[in-house]
Formats: C-alpha cells, sequence, structure tokens
C-alpha cells in the first residue's frame, strides 16, 4: 500500500482550537492563562426557513500557558471551572486544570466525542 495518505485524518485538521481529536489517548493539565469572551468560532445555527441560518454569539475562551490552541468554553465546561475555582475569571488565571477526550458526548444525540474537564491530580505535570 502507499504512503501518498497519511495514517492518521486527524492530522488533516488545523484549527486555533483545541478538539476532542487533540486528547484521544491522553490527558494534559494545563495551567489557565485566561478566560476571553468572544474568541470561539461564532456557532451557526441551522434553521427550517430563510435565510436557513443565524449566527450566534462568539463564544468564550480559555488559553493556557503550555498551548497556543484555546478551549471553547460552553456551560458545561464553565460550570465545573466556577464550582473548582469560583465565578470570578481573574482567580481562575494561573491555576491547573486536567483536559481529557470522553468518548461517550453525545451532541444532539450523536455520539462524537468531547472534552472534559477535571480537578488536576497531584504529580501532574503533562
Amino acid at each position: 500500500m502507499s504512503d501518498k495518505y497519511p495514517t492518521d485524518a486527524r492530522k488533516l485538521r488545523s484549527s486555533e482550537h483545541l478538539c476532542n481529536e487533540d486528547l484521544i489517548g491522553e490527558e494534559f493539565t494545563w495551567t489557565m492563562k485566561e478566560a476571553a469572551e468572544g474568541e470561539g468560532p461564532v456557532a451557526v445555527e441551522m434553521i427550517p426557513e430563510p435565510p436557513h441560518y443565524i449566527n450566534k454569539a462568539p463564544a468564550n475562551c480559555l488559553h493556557f500557558k503550555e498551548t497556543t490552541k484555546r478551549l471553547v468554553l460552553g456551560a458545561g465546561r464553565t460550570k465545573v471551572l466556577q464550582l473548582l475555582y469560583g465565578n470570578k475569571l481573574k482567580d481562575w488565571v494561573g491555576k491547573r486544570i486536567t483536559l481529557y477526550r470522553d468518548p461517550n458526548v453525545r451532541v444532539k444525540g450523536k455520539k462524537t466525542g468531547g472534552i472534559k474537564l477535571k480537578p488536576p491530580t497531584e504529580g501532574t505535570s503533562k
């Protein structure tokens, strides 16, 4: 078989935002550098009547010291961070959080996998 094609289709995807494919088989514990409003991709929702889509507000994002990729903060991830570190974004800066892929996450009923957050375990340096 020819080596004409990459062995892993995930390598074809280039994004400035973290996606669940970035975390397959690994957990990362990173230091939060900044939470920024409106830096994520603009969500597009399909609707049945013209113009067939509406643009929603850009998503909020979390920046890390260890990577240039940003994590889009939906309601679930924001709630986890609030429970761990409080409601003030400035209190999140310098704190560490572990990101991992959960293959059982569903989007609109379809199993897609997704990024979840949890408190870091002691001694985690990755």
